[in-house]
């Protein structure tokens, strides 16, 4: 019968014989179909905050090179993609492309589990599960370049399946291949050369035939596929080597410029977030539970337990070691790396783990569907409600968060949640992945270039609006150019550089230029603290940092911080820096 493909037992995989075909490609195209029409009917369409904007910036005008939060594949696409739409919404067109890649990860998990276990059902539900996972969702719906990793992830896996199935040694050499691209989008796709070096192990243990074939070809593919990554790392070496350096020092100027590009290649100004240590213990408990939750943000159905149990199954198929291992490794590398990067953004790092478990919810799936009738006839009925309740839970997230004590209060103890007050909720804007309606970026831009006259300075972060002001409206849009943007990197700041800012904001002043805030709390009050000291210079630091807003308002010396509202429901607003007459 067309479509119905025939079960795939364990002597056709021991064999190594092909995957029963043919599977109807209407079937096939389902899985492409249903993740298109989801991510593009939820998609925004406005911009958004963060990263997003900068990263429509950094596609539209590629600035390719290896430091860490350089996503170098992704800005070439991208620049191409805008090519094919030379007009209309720029920010819209970009996040259909995050979209594409985000379909092709889920067609990819299909065509994984596919070739694990040749059933469709049991495809089709991993496949499914991962469509509507949070982090792949979200990101699908967003400019973001987390979706190519995870479409790369999963033809890597495909591939690297097929290997194992059939024996063919230059599947390998292409599985290796996806995963040196990988590494030109992000520095994190590395972490899987463990499990290639597992695989290697694994092939010296129980050799195979042509296994030191396919390992050399898998070598050379991996370089291939990263080499534009290696050309741009070492040109940014030789950038980095002093112009006039005296040969004799050369090899040291050299060896240094590498260390350094290294640093900035896999850590860059992050790397005190990763595996830190002397965190207060609740601070480190909170990281723990959190990794937990989005865990469970992901999976919100008995998936996260099949996935569990599914690494069990999957440690069964004995004609699968060599895959198994190597997903474990991959796995394990991942989960330790994202478990310990101690970042409010710990939801997009994330990703690859969910990726994987997908693959072990499939396997469990196809153990459900050989059960006894009642078992398999209750996984059947439940399909649809797993499918559907993610989408219900992310939808009424920032609802809940507002109504549910003990979330409200895990939820303000991320460390940087505050950063962003009196601008955006960070809930409503993570939470849900659904982002047709989206405006709040665009309103705030709106009342912001409503509120601010001509030459205006903005002092404002990372964490609040800088990137989409700046990276959005003002480099791509070139509106309210005039207004000069006196920016703040969060993770970065040092009391050097709110002193520089603070005395920027001082000239400005003194010369009767207008001077606003996006806010007189955390990153912003860094500076004002330096401009409070600077207008008082007795004043003590630790006592400015530690007053309360109100009395921090009433007692500023020399300036009115009065507020502008935007929207009083919501509370955002802005400060306009008066000059007090004398």
């Amino acid at each position: 019968m067309i479509g119905m493909p025939r079960r795939l037992t364990a002597g056709d995989i021991r064999s190594g014989l092909p995957l029963p075909v043919p599977f109807a490609p209407a079937i096939h195209a389902v899985f492409f179909i249903a993740p298109a029409l989801l991510y593009f009917l939820t998609a925004a369409r406005d911009p958004g905050w963060g990263d997003a904007a900068m990263i429509v910036s950094q596609a539209s005008n590629p600035d390719l090179g290896s430091w860490v939060d350089t996503h170098s594949l992704f800005d070439l696409l991208g620049f191409l993609w805008l090519r094919l739409f030379p007009a209309g919404n720029v920010f819209f067109h970009l996040v259909l492309l995050s979209a594409l890649f985000g379909v092709l990860a889920v067609y990819g998990m299909f065509q994984v589990v596919l070739e694990l276990t040749g059933e469709l059902i049991s495809a089709g539900f991993a496949a499914l599960v991962l469509m509507v996972s949070h982090s792949l969702w979200w990101h699908s719906t967003m400019v973001e370049v987390y979706t190519l990793n995870s479409a790369i992830m999963t033809a890597m896996l495909v591939f690297l399946f097929r290997y194992d199935r059939t024996g063919a040694w230059p599947y390998l050499g292409i599985s290796a291949f996806f995963c040196g691209l990988g590494i030109t989008n992000h520095v994190l796709m590395g972490l899987f050369l463990f499990a290639y070096v597992a695989l290697a192990i694994f092939l010296a243990v129980r050799p195979r035939p042509k296994a030191g074939k396919a390992i050399g070809l898998a070598i050379l593919f991996l370089i291939a596929g990263a080499g534009f990554y290696i050309f741009l790392f070492f040109r940014d070496v030789s950038r980095a080597v002093p112009a006039h350096a005296a040969p004799a020092a050369w090899m040291r100027d050299f060896w240094a410029a590498f260390r350094s590009t290294l640093s900035d290649a896999t850590v860059g100004h992050f790397g005190s977030h990763m595996f830190s240590r002397g965190l207060p213990a609740r601070l480190m408990a909170f990281w723990r539970i959190n990794y937990a939750f989005l865990l469970f943000c992901n999976f919100p159905t008995p998936a996260l337990a099949m996935g569990i149990t599914g690494i069990w199954a999957f440690w069964k198929m004995r004609s699968s070691r060599l895959s198994f291992f190597f997903f474990v490794t991959a796995m394990a590398a991942q989960a330790v790396w994202s478990s310990n990067y101690f970042v409010w953004d710990m939801y997009a790092f994330i990703q690859p783990v969910c990726v994987l478990l997908c693959i072990p919810v499939g396997l469990c799936a196809r153990r459900l569907l050989q059960s006894p009738r009642a078992l398999r006839t209750a996984f059947l009925v439940l399909i649809v409600p797993m499918i559907a309740f993610p989408p219900f839970l992310y939808s009424r997230m920032s609802s809940f968060y507002r109504s549910v004590g003990f979330l409200h209060r895990f939820l303000d103890t991320y460390p940087t949640k505050a950063f962003a007050a009196h601008t955006y909720e960070p809930v409503e804007y993570v939470a849900n992945p659904i982002k047709r309606a989206y405006d709040k970026v665009e309103l705030y831009a709106r009342a912001l270039f409503a509120a601010l006259p001509p030459n205006s300075h903005f002092l404002d972060s990372d964490a609040r609006a800088d990137y989409p002001l700046r990276y959005y409206y003002q480099e791509r849009l070139h509106e309210r150019t005039d207004i000069i943007y006196n920016s703040l990197w969060s993770p970065a700041i040092t009391e050097h550089d709110a002193r520089s800012e603070a005395l920027q904001l001082k000239h400005a002043l003194d010369r009767g230029e207008p001077v606003f805030a996006a806010s007189i709390e955390m990153p912003e009050r860094l500076v004002l603290d330096q401009l409070f000291l600077l207008n008082d210079p007795g004043a003590d630091l630790e006592f400015v940092r530690e007053m309360p807003a109100q009395e921090y308002v009433e007692r500023f010396p020399g300036i009115d911080l009065q507020r502008i509202v935007f929207s009083e429901p919501d509370e955002i607003w802005i400060y306009r820096l008066a000059p007090r007459p004398h």
